[in-house]
């Protein structure tokens, strides 16, 4: 910088991107109801208009919609004309798509309507609890908090994404994979630096006229911006949160996130103390309720030694005991995925097992994230514009250390399988082993939720009985038996008081 600008100013100039003359999208809610209000009509047509569209994200034309057909027969004609001539169902495309050599992911390049572009991931699922497809959406072109072992950290910002935007990316994971149904916001960018689009985003995916994906669902990954972290408790409590952790004292996390100068770690975690209280009083879903459920998800970036001793460890349990939160928090290991150019390598899997174990032994539930599409370069840590095409197996990583390959790993799944045990004690919920009397755990995946996230992990070990695992299985098998035998004993009930009511002297009953 010269001095002639200062911070503030420029960081509005490079966010403010030239759509001027670009189509409006459906999906940029805020304006839409705007549009129908200058015209003195209700939002109830563009909410009908976009839940159809979410049914079917395939339609990216006004023409193939069943304007006579209901829903949309529904929609008053005026709306319908607003709505027709001012906005566009799609402004973005899918420029292209990588699929990782496994079929676990696919990395999408999606062009914008000002010929910017952003990268999403569609995560593929396939454990013994979980089939779910997850999708890691972008927030912003680029990043500002140049995080020294991110890619995307190296663009730069160059622009925020609009709601629409943001929502247009799930939209082409849905059309790739109908069955897609959680999204993390932990693609490019930071989503609390771009609040306002991320959390209308994040209602229309949550709300049940729209795209219904429900609580736990939707989770937004943030390296720790205090005021925001408030905020969104308070606006939006269905929404999960992520903490970009990477180190358990202040110093360590300035070194690596230059951003952290900014947000102070006492501060951060009163404010994630408020968040979590606040979670706990709204009662967001049945598993928020229970007293040891988690509600936050710490993310831990394992850099091979920088933060990986047994020392770091005991620092970050040490930070999480001292803390409300941390009560409430399950934390998320990740082998860093290599960058070009950056300083940093990946460390063992023996390594990384042993920091998961060292966390665990201090009652921290602790899962490690399995690595998915690094081939691709669609791993944690590795969105940028891309320049020259991307070709199968050109992975990044180390072929040595990356997956669940490698001595001394534990086996990794899902992070959807990560729970507690009866005991109160933190520990990783295991799926019932292949062999009758054996007891294993398990942690999970690349972005997906459960104590806020749906991200990947691995596992740990659990003693809890194969009994105790499968009785709510049982349960929900003996729910309806018993509704079914209530039922036809209220039948037979009925059946008896008719006929005592209708009947007479000659057939033994009495008449009312």
């Amino acid at each position: 910088l010269t001095g002639d600008v200062d911070v503030p100013t420029l960081s509005a100039m490079v966010r403010r991107r030239r759509t001027e003359n670009a189509p409006a999208s459906i999906w940029d809610v805020r304006s839409v109801a705007r549009a129908l209000d200058a015209a003195n009509l209700r939002p109830h047509g563009a909410t009908v208009v976009q839940g159809w569209l979410a049914r079917n994200p395939s339609v990216t034309s006004w023409d193939d919609l069943p304007w006579t057909t209901p829903p949309l027969s529904t929609i008053a004609p005026r709306a319908r004309d607003v709505i027709v001539s001012a906005f566009v169902p799609r402004t973005t495309r899918v420029e292209s798509a990588h699929d990782s050599a496994d079929g676990s992911t696919t990395k999408l390049v999606i062009r914008l309507a000002d010929g910017l572009a952003v990268e999403a991931v569609v995560m593929r699922h396939n454990t013994r609890q979980s089939r779910r497809v997850t999708t890691c959406v972008s927030s912003q072109i680029g990043c500002q908090m140049a995080c020294s072992f991110c890619s995307t950290g190296t663009m730069g910002l160059v622009g925020d994404l609009s709601e629409g935007e943001i929502l247009e990316q799930f939209l082409a994971a849905r059309t790739l994979e109908a069955r897609a149904s959680n999204v993390v916001f932990m693609g490019m960018g930071e989503p609390l630096n771009n609040y306002d689009a991320v959390l209308a985003a994040c209602r229309s995916l949550l709300d049940d006229r729209v795209f219904a994906l429900g609580y736990g669902r939707v989770t937004v990954s943030t390296v720790g911006i205090a005021s925001k972290i408030r905020r969104l408790g308070v606006d939006e409590p269905r929404v999960s949160l992520a903490l970009s952790l990477h180190a358990p004292t202040q110093s360590q996390r300035v070194a690596i996130m230059p951003a952290a100068r900014a947000h102070d770690l006492d501060a951060l975690a009163a404010a994630l103390d408020e968040y979590t209280a606040l979670k706990v009083a709204a009662g967001m879903g049945r598993k928020a309720k229970r007293a040891d459920q988690p509600l936050l998800m710490i993310e831990y970036i394992l850099l091979g030694g920088v933060n990986d001793r047994d020392a770091d460890a005991d620092a970050l349990a040490d930070l999480l005991s001292k803390h409300a939160f941390g009560a409430r928090s399950m934390v998320n290991l990740i082998a860093y995925n290599a960058v070009p150019g950056l300083p940093y390598e990946r460390p063992s899997d023996e390594r990384v097992a042993g920091f998961q174990t060292r966390v665990q032994s201090a009652d921290v539930l602790c899962c490690v994230r399995k690595t998915m599409g690094d081939d691709v370069n669609g791993a944690c840590g590795q969105l940028v514009k891309q320049t020259q095409p991307i070709e199968h197996g050109s992975s990044l990583s180390s072929s040595s250390s990356s997956g669940s390959g490698g001595g001394g790993a534990k086996k990794q799944v899902d992070i959807e399988d990560c729970g507690f045990g009866d005991s109160g004690r933190r520990r990783v919920a295991v799926p019932p082993p292949r062999r009758r009397r054996e007891a294993t755990a398990s942690s999970t995946s690349g972005g997906t939720h459960r104590p806020p996230a749906d991200a990947d992990a691995s596992s740990s070990s659990s003693s809890k009985p194969r009994a105790a695992r499968d009785a709510p299985r049982h349960r929900s098998v003996a729910r309806p038996v018993v509704a079914l035998l209530g039922g036809a004993l209220l039948s037979v009930l009925a059946g008896w008081w008719v006929f005592l009511a209708s009947g007479d002297s000659s057939t033994g009953g009495v008449r009312w």
